[in-house]
């Protein structure tokens, strides 16, 4: 996988100019190219040949130029103006206003996966939870498994440490 990894980003590439509001967009797409199992999935994939998905096809595309020119390029910046300017046909979002990158993230991995006919970013990015909740009284244990696509972890000095009080154990009032 690194060695993979290694052909497709031999070294640093370019950085992303900021056209405007463009930060949230930025910031994605530079985590997207510099994850390698996404990289490679959007340098890849064969795009959708579904008609009713040219508009994800489209962004899929757009993001695949991006994320080509984050890697290989020479120049300073690659400007990811066509993303930027079609940035509505991944749902209700403006190029002439801030946005939420998280938001914008789980926007552009369902257009991904619509725009390549698969579900492999969103199955990078997904897992499942699995939780179990016993009666301190009667001894009864109920356990669940839930599907997810991002863990919301309080901010705190170390990935670790937000991990460690995400998954810490957890007693319930009587309420």
């Amino acid at each position: 996988e690194l060695r993979r990894w290694r052909e497709i980003a031999p070294r640093p590439g370019a950085g992303l100019a900021n056209l405007g509001n463009s930060c949230f967009i930025n910031a994605t797409l530079q985590c997207l190219a510099h994850t390698p199992q996404a990289a490679r999935a959007l340098l890849d994939l064969e795009l959708s040949s579904n008609q009713t998905q040219k508009k994800k096809a489209f962004a899929a595309r757009s993001m695949r130029a991006v994320v080509r020119g984050l890697l290989t390029t020479r120049s300073a910046a690659v400007a990811p103006l066509k993303l930027i300017k079609r940035i509505g046909d991944l749902g209700e979002f403006s190029r002439h206003r801030q946005e939420d990158a998280h938001e914008f993230l789980r926007a552009a991995l369902d257009a991904a996966d619509e725009g390549f006919d698969s579900d492999v970013l969103a199955r990078l990015f997904a897992g499942k939870m699995a939780s179990e909740l016993c009666c301190p009284n009667c001894g009864y244990t109920s356990s669940s498994v839930e599907p997810f696509s991002d863990l919301s972890l309080e901010p705190m000095p170390s990935l670790r440490a937000a991990l460690k009080a995400f998954f810490a154990t957890e007693r319930l009032d009587e309420d």
